[in-house]
């Protein structure tokens, strides 16, 4: 049983992370296969964009490995992405799935319900902590980025097999065991 989220880049070590230390157990989202995208293929609409069915297709992976709730961003913006999670939340249940959805809308926005939303997540855990942990996490999250920016520069002018790749995915696995850690 645990919480799940969309698996984009480097962003799942740092919310893995933080909800880890807010008290979730977290079901890691699956690494996207021709499976996942099957999946999402087969139970998304026919129109409907390429990330939503990639999307769905992972929580549905993640379901079946145990997920009992799932995190998902809302918005607003260029595309429907912010509509994704409530979209996704009717295709699941219709297929039978039971669980909580937490669709955390941007602040700026939508603040009250971003608050409503992160009072649900945060369980026992004090206002103060929890933006302290949130803090942490975007660190963590800065962390990578940086990281992950100094790979696209070096990579180009690597001889030979190019290590920083590897060196980046060991990064982010040395980094996601942090989250078990309350410091």
């Amino acid at each position: 049983m645990g919480i799940t989220f969309p698996l984009f880049d480097s962003t799942y070590v740092s919310i893995a992370s933080f909800l880890t230390w807010l008290g979730h157990d977290v079901t890691l989202p699956p690494p996207i296969t021709g499976q996942t995208m099957a999946l999402g293929v087969k139970h998304s609409p026919e129109f409907a964009c390429l990330p939503l069915k990639i999307t769905t297709g992972t929580f549905i992976e993640s379901l079946e490995a145990g997920a009992d709730a799932i995190l998902m961003a809302g918005g607003v913006g260029p595309c429907r992405f912010g509509y994704y999670g409530y979209v996704q939340q009717e295709i699941l249940k219709s297929l039978g799935y039971q669980f909580e959805t937490y669709i955390l809308e941007p602040p700026a926005r939508e603040f009250q319900r971003c608050i409503k939303v992160l009072n649900k997540l945060k369980k026992n855990t004090s206002w103060k902590d929890t933006f302290y942990y949130m803090h942490l996490a975007l660190i963590k999250q800065n962390l990578l980025d940086k990281f992950h920016k100094q790979v696209l520069k070096t990579a180009p002018r690597e001889w030979g097999k190019i290590q920083s790749f590897k060196l980046y995915r060991d990064f982010m696995k040395e980094l996601l065991p942090i989250a078990d850690k309350k410091s």
